[in-house]
């Protein structure tokens, strides 16, 4: 076979180039730390490392909103929290008001103290968070939720949650709903509520009561009234029905429809006790009850029974509203888990995507330098080879 000499030159120079193209590619390597300078370099691994890319700066994008909600869930949990306190000051306040020896002085200085908590836990139901929005307010983040209306604290807020993405397909709450925590509280033992009527003459009590077969609960209201002396009709208001016929008895438990109640004291024929079910009062519509009911001059016995009965079921209230405090503190509690295990994968995901990452574009020092002394060396054994084809011709065979 006759291999020109011009074909000889051409396929020396080929193989010169080509090994100096990769030694180039290898040094550059070297000076960038990347393996892929373009994407037509390598196109199935830019791929790659766009997707992993792609998956850290979502990961990065994750870990700032866990951050953030982070700060949101501790600042409502502390929020909580003085909640509670506030709540659990009051009902000691409500507590020490029954002491039978307090004066109309005594109950109205607690009743000021009770004003001073009222205005706390209003400040404390109209906390913002670090970025502005109220904490209690649902949807409605940049409206005041609690504000006076009249005499009494209005909602403007709404229901609305707010939730923070924090992992693909996961959102967190960050708020809590002010409406059940302040405003819809469950009067009494959280099933009914007892009071005494206002229009009653005698010293006559009545208990929180229990209810000792939910089942047969009806969701009804009734009255007790005095027909006489030592004799009290059941009465339902609902249906306006009598119910029941009983010997009136100083402590003796009332049992009908599923709930017990209790009266004690000597009650006036004519006195009334009412029983509703499923009534909901805000707290601080409850704590004006109690302030307005220690303010009032106590003069006879009735009014004394009428006052007490006021602090008992305020008081009934505020053990009610210390339960929901304190369930909603559990529920940011088991955000704040939920937020630890998502931002424990999401760093462990990170992990392995910045691995994979720096394993298809970062060099291997090591190897890229010895593939650099190797390919080096063919570069300089080819430059050799071509020298000495260049200077090969047909006078070199003649002489």
């Amino acid at each position: 076979m006759r291999i020109g000499t011009s074909f000889a030159h051409l396929s020396g120079s080929a193989l010169m180039m080509d090994a100096q193209a990769k030694m180039y590619a290898t040094q550059n390597e070297l000076s960038s730390g990347k393996k892929v300078s373009s994407p037509s370099s390598d196109p199935v691994n830019v791929s790659q490392i766009s997707t992993a890319r792609s998956a850290i700066a979502m990961q990065a994008s994750f870990t700032a909103n866990q951050s953030f909600l982070e700060g949101e869930l501790r600042h409502l949990e502390s929020t909580l929290g003085a909640v509670g306190d506030v709540i659990s000051n009051a009902q000691q306040q409500l507590i020490s008001a029954g002491n039978g020896t307090f004066n109309n002085a005594d109950r109205a200085s607690v009743a000021t103290n009770l004003s001073s908590l009222r205005t706390q836990l209003v400040a404390l139901a109209n906390t913002r968070s670090a970025d502005g929005q109220y904490l209690f307010s649902g949807f409605s983040s940049n409206t005041t939720p609690f504000f006076q209306s009249g005499t009494s604290i209005s909602y403007g807020g709404d229901n609305g949650t707010r939730g923070v993405i924090v992992a693909s397909g996961l959102a967190i709450q960050s708020n809590s709903d002010g409406q059940s925590l302040f405003m819809q509280v469950p009067k009494g033992n959280g099933s009914f509520a007892t009071s005494v009527a206002a229009t009653n003459t005698g010293n006559g009590k009545i208990d929180t009561g229990t209810v000792v077969n939910p089942a047969a609960l009806t969701g009804q209201n009734y009255e007790l009234q005095f027909t006489g002396s030592s004799t009290i009709q059941v009465v339902n208001t609902s249906t306006n029905s009598v119910m029941l016929w009983q010997t009136y008895v100083p402590g003796q438990a009332i049992t009908f429809d599923g709930l017990q109640v209790v009266v004690s004291g000597t009650p006036a024929i004519g006195d009334r006790f009412t029983i509703a079910q499923g009534q909901t009062a805000s707290v601080f519509d409850a704590l004006d009850q109690a302030i307005a009911a220690l303010n009032t001059p106590v003069v006879t016995d009735a009014d004394r029974a009428k006052v007490n009965d006021a602090v008992r079921q305020v008081s009934a209230t505020m053990e009610q509203a210390a339960n929901i405090a304190l369930t909603k503190r559990s529920e940011v509690g088991g955000r704040m888990n939920m937020l630890d295990s998502a931002a424990a994968v999401g760093a462990n995901q990170q992990f392995q995507s910045m691995t994979l990452l720096s394993r298809l574009q970062d060099v291997d020092y090591a190897e890229a330098a010895s593939r650099f002394a190797t390919q080096q060396t063919a570069v300089q054994a080819a430059l050799a080879a071509y020298g000495q084809t260049a200077k090969m011709s047909l006078f070199d065979y003649l002489r």
